[in-house]
C-alpha cells in the first residue's frame, strides 16, 4: 500500500500550505486527474465526477466558507 505523497507549497496569506495527494493518484497506470482551479462550491467538478467514476478530480479554492460548502455536497453524496 502507498502512502500519500506531500507537496508543500509557499502560501502568502498562511505561509505554508501542506497537501496530501491520496494514494495511487500520481503512480504510473493511475486514472486521469482532472484540477478545476476556484472550484467556487464545486458544483461543476462534482457534477463531472459523478458522470466519469473512471476519473480522479480535484477542487482548488482559497475561500474557506466555499470548500466547507463543498465538502458538505459531497459528504451527502
Amino acid at each position: 500500500m502507498s502512502m500519500p505523497h506531500t507537496i508543500t507549497n509557499m502560501n502568502p496569506i498562511t505561509a505554508k500550505m501542506e497537501t496530501k495527494i491520496p494514494a495511487g493518484w500520481i503512480e504510473p497506470g493511475a486514472p486521469p486527474l482532472e484540477v478545476d482551479f476556484g472550484c467556487h462550491r464545486g458544483a461543476f467538478f462534482i457534477g463531472m465526477a459523478a458522470m466519469n467514476p473512471d476519473t480522479h478530480f480535484l477542487g482548488l479554492e482559497k475561500q474557506a466558507d466555499r470548500v466547507n460548502k463543498c465538502l458538505r455536497k459531497i459528504g451527502r453524496m
